[in-house]
């Protein structure tokens, strides 16, 4: 199986091997010094893709099948040949190249009478024509098996070598010309993308920082309220202040969490386009109206009852800790009940009658907050014992109040006895 699929993929593998090597020559040429026209771009510029094209001692020893080099049976293999999809990737230089060429080998052969193999460079003259203007106006990499390049070598040798020179300087000049500004466009890219990741790292080093400051503050201020639970746990559990001040206080604040959520379930759920009934506006309004005025006295009543058993200050700290003692309990026995309803293995006894299993957990709950957190009576009852004590601690005793009564009484005399 491994090697079915490795069979599979080679050719594609293969192929994206070759694009991107013609990726990177393509983008070693437009950034690199000038290449010369008495050398190639690509690698095998000096013969022809196919041996039908080549040379005449090329195609004698081809044999008798003169097949395409790059293909069998075939022309479609040599869409992946390496050389023919550089051609295909620098064809626009290559064609520049070519056209320059020509045009100063023209001038030459037209301005001089007098020419070394002046036969054998029009020859190579007008081959290097015809094999460019097919370049010129190929629409398929096929029509690039015609090494160009190799005609473009071949002409730039039968020149003189001042004519050769002059025209290799002038492609020079554009190559650099335009090596620099791919260079300086590419430095500019890379200083805008430090730049970016600059700008992106003190972004994300300031969030970082802002993030770790949160936590911090976080973490402090659950640092302070479990501190501060454990203050109002022990106020509580020595009877110093009133949490719940009875059990209708106690029944009063769950109220409360069940009429504001009913008022902010009405809100948010109330639909203009389905209500279109008279009944049922009358119906959203009354229960919407009924459950905030609920919410408002319920907050009033329970507020009142926790400042007077406790003081305004520490009665509205120890509020705020009741209503959130009383949602965190409301969430863990809703959660508990529905744990209990969602399942259905009907092992036991609380899984077949839900009912009784919530009545069960309810009275669970029930017993601790009642001996614990409902201790208004004996709060009243432990400082009504305090003030007893501190008022016998600051009266005098009995003896030296009758020894004062009986020292009046003998002054009175004395003072009757002088009459």
């Amino acid at each position: 199986m491994n090697k079915t699929l490795l069979q599979l993929i080679r050719p594609h593998l293969l192929l994206l091997t070759l694009c991107l090597s013609a990726y990177v020559s393509a983008e070693s040429y437009d950034t690199n010094e000038y290449i010369g026209l008495d050398n190639a771009i690509c690698k095998n510029a000096s013969k022809h893709l196919t041996l039908e094209t080549s040379g005449f001692f090329e195609y004698i020893g081809a044999g008798e099948s003169k097949i395409f080099e790059c293909g069998k049976h075939s022309d479609e293999p040599c869409r992946k040949d390496s050389e023919l999809i550089c051609r295909n990737t620098h064809k626009k230089y290559i064609l520049d190249r070519s056209e320059a060429l020509l045009i100063g080998a023209n001038k030459y052969t037209d301005n001089t009478k007098k020419i070394k193999n002046r036969k054998k460079l029009e020859r190579a003259i007008k081959k290097q024509t015809k094999l460019n203007e097919n370049w010129k106006n190929s629409n398929d990499i096929l029509s690039l098996i015609g090494s160009l390049e190799r005609e473009v070598m071949l002409t730039a040798s039968l020149l003189p070598s001042e004519t050769y020179s002059q025209i290799n300087n002038e492609l020079k000049v554009q190559h650099d010309q335009i090596r620099q500004e791919i260079l300086e466009q590419q430095r500019i890219a890379r200083e805008a993308s430090l730049k970016k990741q600059r700008q992106k790292a003190a972004k994300q080093a300031i969030e970082t920082r802002q993030q770790r400051e949160i936590d911090e503050q976080i973490q402090i201020m659950m640092y302070l309220l479990g501190i501060l639970a454990i203050v109002v746990l022990a106020g509580t559990l020595t009877n110093k202040w009133i949490f719940f001040d009875s059990e209708q206080d106690f029944f009063m604040t769950l109220g409360l969490l069940a009429s504001i959520t009913t008022c902010f379930f009405m809100i948010e759920e109330y639909d203009y386009k389905q209500n279109v009934t008279v009944s049922g506006d009358l119906f959203y309004w009354s229960i919407t109206s009924v459950s905030a005025l609920l919410s408002i006295w319920l907050i009033f009543k329970t507020y009142m009852t926790s400042i007077k058993g406790n003081g305004f200050f520490v009665g509205t700290f120890i509020y705020l800790f009741k209503v959130a003692f009383s949602i965190i309990l409301v969430m863990f026995i809703v959660a508990k009940i529905a744990d209990i309803t969602s399942n259905k293995d009907g092992r036991t006894r609380a899984n077949r009658a839900p009912a009784l299993a919530i009545l069960a957990l309810i009275a669970i709950f029930w017993k601790p907050i009642k001996w614990l957190l409902i201790n208004g009576d004996r709060v009243r009852e432990k400082k009504a014992a305090n003030r007893m004590k501190t008022q016998v601690k600051t009266a005098p005793p009995v003896s030296e109040t009758k020894a004062s009564n009986h020292k009046n009484l003998d002054a009175s005399d004395d003072m009757f006895s002088d009459i």
